[in-house]
């Protein structure tokens, strides 16, 4: 019996599979943005200095903020972590916090 060579296996090979992962990590989607005139045309300048896509730019901008972003909620959760507060029992906190709750719920 001929096989089809468009069906796929009902098993993958590993390498396969790690491929399609990596490919839908890298798909890409469409997303419109509106810029102010001066902003879009200091975009579409530095992407022509730096002979790339203004596509480009825009995620680098994005990637760059998200990253900053993320280092600074984990610089605060470590300097939390630094912070030599007393902490008290599980269930001695939950109790005052549901209680602060409470009370403010009711302000």
């Amino acid at each position: 019996m001929r096989q089809d060579p468009f069906r796929l296996p009902r098993r993958l090979p590993v390498s396969t599979l790690a491929f399609m992962e990596e490919c839908m990590d890298t798909a890409t989607e469409r997303l419109e943005v509106t810029l102010p005139g001066p902003t879009l045309a200091r975009l579409r300048q530095e992407a022509r200095r730096r002979g790339v896509p203004e596509a480009d730019l825009v995620n680098e901008a994005i990637e760059s903020l998200l990253a900053r972003e993320r280092q600074a909620r984990i610089r605060a959760a470590e300097a939390l972590c630094r912070v030599a507060a007393p902490v008290g029992d599980w269930a001695d906190m939950k109790h005052e916090v549901d209680a602060a709750r409470t009370a403010a719920e009711q302000r």
